[in-house]
C-alpha cells in the first residue's frame, strides 16, 4: 500500500517536472500590433519588439459592381494567388461570396527571402530575418504605406 503510494507521488512529481520544463523554453508570440488602411488590416505578430510574421487582411465590397467587373476582379485575383503560391513563407487565401471578396496574406518574416519580399511588398530589409525583424522598423514601413 505504501509503495504504491509512492510510486504514484514519484509519477506525479515526473508528470509535473516534464510539463514545466517542456513550457518553460516556449516562446510566447502574440499580436503586436494592429494598423489599418482604407479596406485593408495588418496584423503583426512577434514577441517584445520582435515581428516574427505579418498578416493582411482586406475585405473588398462588389456589391454595386456589374456582373463583369466582378469576373474580372475575380479572374486578376485567382492571377495573384498563383503568383504567391510558389513563395515559401507566405500564405495567400481568397474566398468569394456575391458581394464580398475576403484576401489574407500571410508573411513569416522567419522563412521568406529578403527579394522574395521585395517582389511582393515594397517593404525590405537590410539585415538578416531568420529571428524576426525589428517591430519599430517595420511598423514605420508600414506608415510610409498610409496604415495608421
Amino acid at each position: 500500500m505504501k509503495t504504491n503510494k509512492i510510486i504514484k507521488l514519484v509519477i506525479v512529481s515526473m508528470v509535473l517536472i516534464l510539463a514545466t520544463s517542456c513550457s518553460f523554453g516556449k516562446k510566447e508570440i502574440k499580436k503586436l500590433k494592429t494598423l489599418k488602411s482604407g479596406i485593408n488590416r495588418v496584423e503583426i505578430y512577434g514577441k517584445g519588439n520582435r515581428a516574427y510574421s505579418m498578416k493582411s487582411k482586406t475585405k473588398i465590397d462588389i456589391s454595386k459592381a456589374s456582373a463583369t467587373t466582378k469576373k474580372i476582379v475575380k479572374k486578376k485575383l485567382k492571377e495573384l494567388d498563383k503568383d504567391y503560391k510558389n513563395i515559401t513563407g507566405v500564405t495567400h487565401r481568397m474566398k468569394f461570396t456575391d458581394d464580398t471578396i475576403f484576401v489574407v496574406l500571410t508573411v513569416d518574416f522567419r522563412i521568406i527571402q529578403k527579394d522574395m519580399l521585395k517582389k511582393i511588398s515594397r517593404i525590405s530589409f537590410e539585415k538578416d530575418m531568420k529571428k524576426g525583424v525589428n517591430l519599430d522598423e517595420l511598423v514605420k514601413e508600414l506608415k510610409k504605406d498610409g496604415f495608421k
